[in-house]
């Protein structure tokens, strides 16, 4: 009897010792679950940190310069600067699309520019252009940062056209001393486009605004251009109305600055222009004829006329901006507030649509 009284007093005391560690169990899962959501709230204050007015991943870190031809050891740089995509106004160099949606910030070149007229190690510059405009500001930011790193430096700004250098892209290479075009780029369009403007005839039904409409009468939509042929194949024509007669004054103004400008750094009458050259784009061949531009040449012969230019043509390397990216950012890199692709693909249409441009072609193409 006295075997069996203990047995089960040791069975009475093993049930608190398993409750004891049931509960502490209890606790650490809990406290592993406080620390997880405090992390995880960090993690998402992080993340929305980073995010931009755009809506995009801003990549944290320093600035500093890569080497992408030549010898990291030679004291002698030449800065490339890519201007890839329609032009905007602002915006970040450290704003990024995963799913690759190619702006270009006029401003933040500008910056660009700024900053390397500061470093003496950098002989020249080469814009890497391959746009068909964009804003007015924007494209505007760009030659006026250009303007400043020659006075700054008196060192040599070249423009070199892969694709396509037309409109705002051709006003950004038209600040450099030289351009040069490889084998079939598209070149010119130095006129202005503003648009679209849509007109609903007799609207039956809409859904969300205007983004799905219906009507009776039909849909109309004009293009205020300057420039003659601004607006060539454009489906949507002709445009006429006296209530666009203001917005078309200023269009006009708008392109006699843009013709000025053209005329001053290329040497080309203004009467030229409007006359023989037009707001059409042209080949490379046509555009050396026309003289806008100066040498059909590949990039590597386009860098080392730039080096010769600069007196570094013996020792140099070819640099551009880079950014430290830290973990974080990576993690977040792209924008991170919607998960499909459409929601995260660039919509051209919404930045440009509407307003005066620079352009070539139509901003609701441009996807």
């Amino acid at each position: 009897m006295n075997e069996i009284n203990l047995n089960t007093s040791s069975v009475q005391n093993a049930q608190p010792v398993r409750q004891k560690k049931s509960r502490l169990w209890l606790v650490l899962l809990i406290f592993a679950l406080v620390l997880l959501c405090c992390a995880v709230s960090v993690f998402l204050i992080y993340a929305v940190s980073l995010v931009d007015e755009s809506g995009y991943a801003s990549i944290s870190g320093s600035t500093r310069y890569a080497t992408t031809y030549g010898e990291t050891t030679s004291a002698n740089k030449i800065l490339t600067i890519a201007i890839k995509g329609p032009i905007l106004n602002e915006g970040s160099s450290q704003s990024f699309d995963i799913f690759g949606g190619g702006y270009v910030y006029g401003y933040e070149i500008k910056r660009q520019l700024i900053e390397a007229a500061e470093d003496s190690s950098i002989k020249a510059v080469m814009l890497e252009i391959d746009s068909p405009g964009g804003t007015i500001t924007g494209s505007q930011a760009i030659s006026d940062g250009v303007a400043y790193y020659k006075e700054k430096t008196n060192n040599p700004v070249y423009a070199h056209i892969m694709g396509v250098g037309a409109s705002g892209g051709y006003w950004s290479a038209a600040s450099a001393d030289k351009i040069f075009a490889d084998n079939g780029s598209l070149i010119g369009s130095i006129g202005v486009i503003f648009g679209p403007f849509k007109y609903y005839q007799d609207v039956t039904g809409e859904l969300s605004g205007l983004e799905a409409v219906t009507t009776e009468g039909g849909i109309e939509t004009y293009y205020i251009t300057s420039g003659y042929y601004k607006d060539f194949g454009n489906p949507y024509r002709p445009m006429s109305g006296q209530e666009m007669q203001s917005m078309q004054a200023d269009t006009d103004l708008s392109y006699e600055k843009f013709v000025s400008f053209v005329s001053q750094s290329r040497n080309i009458t203004a009467e030229k222009i409007k006359n023989v050259i037009k707001a059409l784009p042209y080949g490379e061949q046509k555009s050396l004829e026309l003289g806008l531009i100066d040498k059909i040449a590949d990039e590597g012969a386009a860098y080392y006329e730039l080096a010769e230019a600069a007196g570094i043509s013996e020792d140099y390397q070819v640099v551009e901006q880079e950014i430290d990216v830290d973990f974080w950012s990576m993690l977040f890199y792209g924008k991170l507030l919607n998960a499909s692709t459409s929601e995260v693909k660039m919509d051209y249409c919404k930045e440009l649509c509407g307003k005066m441009l620079y352009l070539y072609g139509d901003p609701q193409l441009l996807r």
